[in-house]
Order: C-alpha cells, then structure tokens, then sequence
C-alpha cells in the first residue's frame, strides 16, 4: 500500500514561512547557459560569456548567489557543493562525440585542471542532437582560491545549443 501526501505550503510551528537555513539548504543557485558555440575539428573551447542566471518558469534561486566573470565562477562560501551540468548538442552526422568538461582552479584562477564532464556521442546522421550530464561533489575550502570555469570539446563540428549548471550546497567542510 502506498500514500500520497501533497502539501501547498510548509510552515514552522509558529505559523511562518521557514528561511533557508530551516530547511537545511544554505545556498541553491541555477544557472544557464544559451548560446550558440560552433566547435570545428577536435576544437576545445572555454565559455567565457553568455551565463545568467536562470529565468526558467518556477526557477528555484535562493542562499548568497554564485557569481561569475567572464565564464570564471565564484563560491559564495566554503562548503561541500554539488554541481550538475547538462548540456543540448547538435553534431554535423559525421562523428558526433562531444562533451562540456568542469575545470577547476585551487590557485585563484591561475591554473585549472580537468574535472568531470558530461560527454555523449552519435553517429548517425538521422538524429544529430545528443544529451549529456554529470554532476559533481566539490570541497570549495576558499572562496578565494577555488574557481570553476567551462570548456567545451568536440572531435567535429558541433553546436552546443543550452547548457544548465546547477550549484547546491550540502554542508560544511569537515
């Protein structure tokens, strides 16, 4: 047997609407990327504009807010953070892997590494579009030193058409 329980509104024991901290998130933001980025050959390349935060209809963005420059973001504060990405692509038929690879920074943005990527690939010409994700746990330990950024790679002409990034604070650095 199964239940099914639907609430319209939650409240604390005194009648008012619970804070972020009673919830026990501390910080949720989206962000999304749309833009077209044509890649050519086995092409790699950073997006360094076009991000905003989303609009989407019923968009949940609450807590202190990700920032971002020139496609380098900013954590808010320290803490165990859980990034997902999902990335739209379109190839050209010919050979369709792609992937939207997190890079991540512990200098202050002087040097980055590769972290994970949501890849995908298809060859067939008849359905070009390919879907992928990934999500990620990250120790930020300073907000100074730590920075994300994004790069895209392709092995031949592709189109990233949308791109979402999701960041959600867990909890604190142990």
């Amino acid at each position: 047997m199964s239940s099914v329980i639907k609430v319209d509104a939650i409240k604390l024991a005194n009648g008012n609407t619970p804070s972020t901290s009673d919830l026990g998130l501390k910080s949720l933001d989206v962000y999304f990327w749309e833009n077209n980025n044509t890649q050519g050959g086995s092409g790699t390349s950073l997006i360094t504009s076009g991000w905003a935060v989303s609009n989407e209809p019923n968009a949940a963005n609450f807590g202190a807010g990700m920032s971002e420059s020139s496609g380098v973001f900013t954590f808010p504060n320290t803490g165990i953070w859980r990034l997902d990405y999902h990335a739209f692509f379109v190839h050209n038929g010919n050979d369709g892997h792609v992937a939207v690879v997190s890079q991540i920074s512990t200098d202050g943005g002087a040097n980055f590494s590769d972290g994970p990527a949501a890849t995908g690939g298809n060859r067939t010409s008849s359905d070009p579009q390919i879907s992928a994700m990934a999500f990620y746990l990250m120790d930020v330990n300073s907000t100074s030193n730590v920075k994300l950024r994004f790069q895209i790679q392709s092995a031949n002409p592709a189109t990233a058409s949308k791109i979402y990034v999701g960041f959600t604070k867990l909890g604190e650095n142990s």
